[in-house]
């Protein structure tokens, strides 16, 4: 079975042909079942602080995160879209929400933010520049979903003692797959206090399931 079935198969799109190009509005209906599931229930908004080391490979759940070490549930968790992923699971970023419908179904041909992973809180106010403290992860673009446009982009922002997030890296859309890790230095003063947070953004279309990057094994951890 070819990218392009298993794509239709399993996220059932509807098709708009225009003359610039054809542009695909679709749901996840995995992750719009999971969310009407939870949405009664105290799955969302845990505010635990977390220590160090810190990692998830996102084998633990399925469709969203675990809310044990996240604040949102708009990335996919998932098993199936990338290729040759570092663990078992990943997190899928795209343009859909976290009721798996697109952000904005009339921004055709327009990028903008979209699926935001975020942490929650650790306590770094005792911790030293000389901890050496790394924020690592892995990322795949396309995978077997859509590759991101050159226009689109794969983030990550820290949150500073002031209360604002600072953007430290990204990196452009692009169409080839392999799997790459980053290694993020969080060792500013401005970011070693008892409310450090980081989370990893995506810019994409906003119009469906579209645009993918995959992240897997993050960690944050000293020396």
């Amino acid at each position: 079975m070819t990218k392009f079935n298993i794509f239709l198969l399993l996220f059932c799109p509807i098709f708009l042909f225009s003359q610039e190009k054809t542009t695909v509005f679709s749901q996840n209906i995995h992750v719009k079942n999971e969310f009407e599931k939870r949405a009664s229930s105290r799955f969302f908004g845990r505010l635990d602080t977390l220590s160090l080391p810190f990692q998830d490979d996102f084998s633990s759940t399925e469709v969203f995160p675990n809310s044990t070490n996240w604040m949102d549930y708009q990335v996919y968790v998932n098993n199936h879209m990338s290729v040759n992923a570092p663990t078992l699971g990943v997190a899928t970023f795209d343009g859909l929400n976290e009721q798996g419908m697109p952000y904005d179904i009339q921004a055709v041909g327009m990028s903008g933010p979209s699926d935001t992973l975020s942490s929650k809180a650790f306590n770094l106010l005792n911790r030293r520049g000389s901890d050496s403290i790394y924020l690592s992860f892995y990322y795949q673009a396309e995978g077997l979903g859509e590759a991101p446009e050159i226009n689109d982009s794969l983030v990550v922002d820290l949150y500073n003692k002031n209360g604002f997030w600072n953007t430290v890296w990204g990196t452009p859309g692009t169409s080839v797959g392999v799997w790459k890790q980053v290694l993020i230095p969080v060792i500013d003063t401005n970011f070693l206090h008892a409310g450090f947070r980081f989370r990893i953004r995506n810019y994409s279309s906003l119009v469906g399931f579209l645009d993918h990057w995959h992240v897997d094994y993050v960690r944050l951890a000293a020396n």
